[in-house]
């Protein structure tokens, strides 16, 4: 390169190298190049070979491993979710055990002291008190209103019949457990029942007739089972005359008895209680006996709880009334036992001159001021009472 000339590169270095590596190329025995490119890919198929080996023996163990993950994941979570199933159960029997007497206590409270005497707002807290047993109670009344004619007789009930034309102010029988006052209420108003007499015909003279039921409504349930008697668990409960079967189906919703039986003496009724027990499946606790209560001494001496709703006075003649009222008393003798009567017994046996034999049962005091609901009749309440056997 003679002075002054520029340095070209590509012609002056270019054919050094190639010189350079021709020479490096040839120094290794005459592989060169290529050789060392065909090394280095059977190594690199033989460490890929390697290592599809080495993920194909990992793979059961990995499987392995994950579903052993899985597995302990959900029995975990099966774990929690039993875990917290079971904190509910047991929080939400907790609460009813607590709070089931707290709404009549909290709101009979209240009305003592001036509050909720709006009737709009009284109406409100009902609403807040119907519960699941409640309307099952209904559904129950519902079955039987379609069953029955609009005052809950049969025809076969003559005898009761004539005895309510023979009150001296007259009679109609109208069932608190079908008809609440809102139902009858609503009977009179589009004239399928009225709560009045004519005394003159022709004339605009009226008089109040005079109601007689031989059930208890679904409040007097209620409270009779949740005021009136103590915790029946494991406890047998003789209804006589269970006619309905209103006792037997509110002893089952509103009470732990193990055993509730009613003893009926009309064939008709005793079916048309069988036909709810098998309908609503009670029949784990209740059942009903066509008999008479004179013929089941045995199961009087066992009772734990006998109640009796207006049971004899309209479907017995007195001879009959003082019979049972005498074996009765000379059965149901067990110390501890617990007696429900409408009327009282000083009532129903003055009635029949019958004295009540001394030294049979004592009252027990009632707490009638609590608060149910604002259809509940304060006066039918206190028809109910309590005694013990001595």
């Amino acid at each position: 390169m003679e002075d002054g000339e520029l340095f070209e590169f590509d012609q002056a270095v270019q054919p050094v190298l190639e010189d350079h590596s021709t020479v490096s190329a040839g120094g290794d025995g005459g592989g060169g190049a290529g050789c060392l490119r065909a090394q280095q890919r059977a190594f690199q198929e033989l460490r890929n070979s390697e290592l599809a080996e080495v993920q194909r023996l990992q793979e059961p163990e990995r499987r392995h491993s994950e579903e052993k993950a899985h597995g302990i994941a959900q029995q975990k979570k099966a774990l929690e979710e039993e875990k917290e199933i079971a904190e509910k159960m047991a929080a939400r029997a907790c609460t009813q055990t607590l709070l089931a007497d707290l709404p009549p206590r909290v709101f009979t409270l209240l009305r003592t002291h001036g509050f909720f005497y709006d009737p709009v707002e009284k109406d409100e807290l009902d609403n807040l008190l119907v519960d699941n047993r409640k309307v099952m109670l209904q559904s129950i009344a519902a079955d039987l209103r379609a069953s029955l004619p609009l005052d809950a007789m049969l025809p076969s009930e003559t005898a009761t019949h004539l005895k309510m034309q023979q009150q001296p102010q007259p009679t109609v029988h109208v069932d608190a457990f079908l008809y609440d006052e809102e139902q009858v209420d609503a009977l009179c108003e589009d004239g399928t029942m009225s709560r009045t007499y004519c005394l003159n015909c022709g004339s605009h003279r009226t008089a109040p007739l005079d109601f007689i039921s031989h059930s208890f409504s679904v409040s007097e349930l209620q409270f009779l089972f949740q005021n009136v008697l103590p915790d029946l668990s494991g406890r047998t409960l003789v209804d006589v005359g269970s006619r309905l079967g209103a006792v037997l189906y509110g002893g089952f919703v509103y009470s732990s008895a193990a055993r509730l039986i009613g003893l009926e003496l009309s064939e008709e009724f005793v079916k048309l209680q069988n036909n709810i027990l098998h309908k609503y499946r009670l029949t784990d606790r209740v059942q009903v006996l066509h008999a008479d209560v004179c013929t089941q001494d045995s199961l009087l001496h066992s009772a734990d709880v006998l109640v009796m709703n207006n049971v004899f006075e309209y479907f017995m003649e007195p001879s009959e009334q003082v019979r049972a009222w005498r074996f009765i008393m000379q059965t149901f003798r067990r110390t501890g036992s617990l007696l429900v009567t409408v009327p009282s017994l000083q009532d129903s046996l003055n009635a029949l001159q019958e004295a009540l034999q001394p030294g049979w049962v004592e009252e027990l005091p009632v707490d009638y001021d609590v608060y149910l609901s604002r259809d509940t009749d304060a006066d039918a309440l206190r028809q109910i009472h309590l005694y013990r056997v001595m």
